[in-house]
């Protein structure tokens, strides 16, 4: 309610919601006959119009992201509209784990953070799925100088959203560092393609160093338990991963040895608490036969700050 009543009241996003809810806080409600306190005013006719709209809205279910418009990922304010996926703050343990990757190469290739120097070429970052972009806008904003991240959606309105979110970033953002493109991930090639397939080097990308990806990953089954907030306002495709929730995993560590072009590289993904263990008797399986140059390894999960396993490395790596 106190995020609503700052937008009705018009206040700074930076700062108003925690100023109101120091008044708040601190305000006792008068007495019926009482003046009101020094500082205290009643909402005029048309703030109270527009908190009771929001309030209407968030009475139905509606996620108070899309009601305000926006929401902070990863220290930044970012658009945000239906039916893209909210930022989840799970997420944000995502990127830490990819920003640790970049550093890692940065500390291999030299440059980079530490001392100021610009490395041999910018870390090239494959964000999946982008939604609102908050992924890959966090991990560009974090190194702008040093990746080159580029974001990929089956959702054009989704497109469109990263896009202006990387825009309203621009000032600390060069346009290298950022873009989105329409395009699922069993659509982008580095090779021979198919009808509707986007191919790496039209993008001026020969091969990518890490990927990362918040992919649609409930379980069909558990699609109807999920909060109303979330089951009537998201994007049902973003959210449902097919039967066992690995439909677009799958496409991804299918296409991760041709993204990636022969290199060892690594891939981050966001999973169902289920899937961590399925991954790794798969992948592990799936090394121990056939005769590709190239695997990809299970390599590690982690768990979030809710104690679920929620996170998985994968390792592109030559036999």
């Amino acid at each position: 309610a106190c995020h609503l009543l700052s937008e009705a009241l018009q206040l700074r996003w930076a700062t108003g919601f925690a100023r109101l809810l120091r008044v708040l806080e601190a305000t006792q409600p008068p007495a019926a006959a009482a003046p009101a306190p020094a500082g205290v005013r009643t909402l005029s006719a048309d703030e109270t119009a527009a908190f009771l709209a929001m309030c209407g809205r968030r009475i139905a279910h509606e996620p108070v992201q899309y009601i305000l418009g926006q929401w902070d990922f990863a220290g930044r304010t970012l658009r945000i509209r239906a039916p893209m996926l909210c930022p989840r703050p799970e997420t944000e343990e995502l990127v830490s784990a990819a920003e640790e990757e970049v550093r890692a190469l940065l500390a291999q290739w030299g440059g980079g953070e530490k001392d100021g120097s610009p490395p041999p070429r910018r870390v090239r970052v494959l964000d999946v799925g982008c939604g609102t972009g908050a992924v890959g806008l966090a991990l560009a904003a974090a190194f702008p100088k040093a990746v080159e991240v580029v974001a990929i959606d089956v959702l054009p309105e989704a497109v469109r959203l990263a896009e202006e979110n990387a825009a309203a970033l621009r000032r600390d953002l060069p346009e290298a560092a950022y873009r989105a493109h329409h395009c699922a991930a069993g659509a982008l090639r580095n090779g021979p393609a198919g009808p509707g397939s986007v191919q790496m080097r039209d993008l001026g990308v020969p091969a990518f160093d890490v990927v990362v990806a918040n992919p649609p990953y409930i379980p069909s089954e558990d699609m109807a338990s999920l909060p109303e907030t979330v089951r009537r306002y998201e994007d049902q495709n973003a959210l449902c991963g097919g039967a066992d929730g690995l439909d677009v995993v799958r496409d991804i560590v299918d296409r991760l040895p041709e993204w990636t072009a022969g290199r060892e590289a690594v891939c981050w993904l966001e999973v169902d608490r289920s899937h961590p263990p399925v991954l790794k008797r798969w992948l592990d399986a799936v090394a121990g036969c056939g005769a590709r140059r190239l695997t990809v390894e299970f390599a590690e999960s982690r768990r979030d700050a809710f104690g679920a396993p929620r996170f998985v490395k994968l390792r592109v790596a030559a036999r």
